[in-house]
């Protein structure tokens, strides 16, 4: 386990990101169809699979490869829902996935579809 995202430091053309997930009350409500039966969280991760997804990050650290596709630190990037569960870097003092959904992820600059402007 790494001790701190921000010692990561990526080669080639990799970026660490961290997902952002906007802030729920209830995740019950999301997952509960209108007969009142709950889905699992699997069932609704296949689903984002399929339907071609995108998850919003920040960045958090990039190689000298992904400086030259003008992405910075701190820049809030979109990347296929796809990759979460492929590309996930534990680290100690981030929230782990099971409990508030945080990730920090080492990704393939090509894999970042867009940055946002915010």
């Amino acid at each position: 386990m790494i001790s701190n995202s921000k010692n990561i430091i990526p080669l080639l053309n990799k970026v660490v990101i961290q997902k952002i997930v906007p802030k729920v009350n209830n995740v019950k409500e999301l997952s509960k169809t209108s007969s009142g039966l709950y889905i699992p969280e699997s069932s609704n991760r296949q689903k984002s699979l399929i339907a071609g997804n995108f998850n919003k990050a920040q960045i958090i650290s990039l190689s000298s490869a992904a400086k030259d596709k003008g992405l910075s630190i701190g820049d809030h990037v979109l990347y296929p829902a796809s990759l979460d569960h492929l590309a996930s870097v534990k680290v100690e003092g981030v929230k782990d996935e099971a409990r508030d959904k945080e990730q920090v992820l080492l990704v393939n600059v090509d894999d970042i579809v867009a940055k946002l402007n915010e």
